[in-house]
């Protein structure tokens, strides 16, 4: 039931005015008897038909968020000052902040100046800072939940007021181990804004990354005055999304790239975190991260972090991912050697092949690197992006993007059948020219290109390099002993690629774990 003007709730709140009203709650502005101070009341409803159970945890959860929410303290964050639950449902007391919606503004002047919003961005940066360093997540960020206030309000003086983020009725408490926590209110944000997590596209979960996408995405709507097309719109037709350039020829390039990578669709694109972020839109435009004041919970301005931080972006470790396929290849190399041929190959041999497995993860990395690169840029961000730091590959990139948009879906399944042909075919015609080659037969595992080529093309993810490994393996040494007459048994050696494979997957495992992820 909804708040009635002049009516007085738990005994200290007098309903001023309602602010605004949507499916999930309601905000007021009230008046705080005890204080004589005029606040900003959060209504939540819990979902309708929830059981008492899951009520009952809802309300702890409701608690804890609401503590959590009042230990932040930054100027463009408003203090939480008080919680409390009336009428079955859950209310928020926080200040009330003085200006104007930033949607209002954008409704009212068009496309805002450049300048200004890329301030404001170093503002709203901090203030998520703030909120992550404490494992929080807004979830809704948009322009309607950001208020501008007035130019004198808060010492900002001439050019424009702050940048203050409300509205935290869809907050959630991220834990990494359990990226699915509960939260008081269920809803996705508004689709312009959400990110692909926020519709669970790929089983992903809303994490501190989201939030980088919704604040891009705001600054793109407040950069060009026209809402982005929305993450599942960009996701089923790349032509839905419009380089903001394209709409405001005079936006600078860096800040541009700053909006399109926070936006990317692959959350392993976007931003680490708001210092990173901050850094990359404060380039040139002066710009700096402002300080994070909490009451615990880390220190973002020193580097350091009490919880797991998502990996970074792949294009500014290519050279570690490089060395762990390298790794890979050696180790799933020596592993079929040793199985195999333990009793007949000398150290030399074994020496004179990881070097030669050394070049082929070198390889396999530069041409899977250069195929991921294509595929997920000309998909990530609806449109070709900057991107941050140098990668090799990059120059490849742009003709393999032109070649997989020609083909349909049953044509890269058909070239893929191809390739397969093609590698049993090779091994069949160039085994007996091989083995007439030492320099071939002793220093070249051609096998050992696939794992490694499959690890970097599928952004490393988990297991395919064991599959393409135990695949090209099996077959290959198969094909192999037909065409020169000797040879592994397909059994022993199917069993060799597991393992191989395996242990390859443990490299990538702990490379994730100590090198890329830091």
């Amino acid at each position: 039931m909804s708040l009635t003007i002049g009516q007085t709730i738990y005994n200290r709140y007098r309903i001023a005015r309602l602010l605004g009203q949507g499916g999930m709650g309601a905000v007021y502005r009230a008046w705080d008897l005890n204080l004589n101070i005029p606040v900003a009341l959060k209504e939540l409803v819990p979902e309708p038909g929830i059981d008492p159970a899951t009520l009952a945890q809802l309300r702890q959860q409701f608690q804890r968020e609401a503590r959590l929410l009042a230990s932040l303290s930054h100027p463009s964050l408003p203090r939480v000052t008080d919680h409390f639950e009336w009428g079955g449902n859950a209310y928020l007391v926080m200040d009330f902040v003085e200006g104007e919606s930033l949607d209002a503004l954008i409704a009212r002047q068009g496309p805002l100046p450049e300048e200004q919003v890329v301030k404001w961005a170093g503002q709203l940066l901090g203030a998520l800072a703030t909120c992550h360093a404490q494992h929080i997540i807004h979830r809704d960020i948009k322009p309607l939940n950001i208020i501008i206030t007035p130019s004198s309000a808060l010492g900002e003086g001439r050019g424009g007021g702050r940048a203050v983020l409300v509205d935290f009725g869809l907050v959630k408490l991220w834990d990494p181990r359990h990226p699915q926590t509960q939260r008081i209110v269920h809803g996705m944000g508004t689709p312009a804004y959400a990110s692909p997590e926020h519709f669970g596209i790929g089983g992903q979960h809303t994490q501190p990354r989201s939030d980088l996408y919704s604040l891009g995405a705001t600054l793109y709507h407040a950069l060009t005055g026209r809402e982005p097309a929305t993450a599942v719109e960009r996701g089923s037709t790349t032509s839905s999304f419009i380089n903001p350039r394209r709409l405001r020829a005079g936006l600078r390039p860096e800040t541009e790239s700053v909006i399109l990578r926070a936006m990317a669709l692959d959350l392993n694109y976007r931003f680490r975190d708001t210092r990173e972020m901050t850094s990359a839109l404060g380039a040139g435009s002066g710009v700096r991260a402002e300080n994070v004041v909490m009451t615990g919970g880390g220190d973002i301005s020193s580097g350091r972090h009490d919880f797991p931080l998502p990996p970074i972006p792949r294009d500014t470790r290519w050279q570690l991912e490089m060395a762990t396929a390298m790794a890979m290849a050696v180790v799933g190399t020596l592993t079929l050697q040793i199985i195999l041929y333990a009793s007949h190959l000398s150290p030399e041999r074994y020496f004179n092949m990881s070097l030669g497995a050394l070049v082929m993860g070198a390889i396999g990395w530069f041409v899977g690197d250069s195929i991921f690169e294509a595929l997920t840029q000309s998909q990530g961000t609806g449109a070709t992006t900057p991107v941050t730091g140098s990668r090799p590959t990059q120059r490849l990139v742009a003709f393999t993007r032109q070649l997989t948009r020609q083909l349909s879906t049953s044509q890269q399944v058909a070239l893929l059948l191809a390739l397969l042909i093609g590698s049993a075919a090779a091994a069949w015609l160039l085994g007996p020219l091989a083995l007439e080659i030492p320099l071939l037969w002793n220093y070249v595992p051609t096998y050992a290109i696939a794992g490694p080529l499959v690890y970097a093309a599928t952004g490393r993810r988990q297991w395919r390099a064991l599959v393409a490994h135990t695949l090209v393996t099996t077959l290959g040494g198969t094909v192999l002993k037909l065409s020169v007459g000797f040879g592994s048994e397909v059994g022993p050696l199917f069993l060799a690629a597991v393992v191989g494979g395996l242990l390859m997957e443990g490299v990538a495992f702990l490379a994730e774990r100590q090198l890329l992820r830091k």
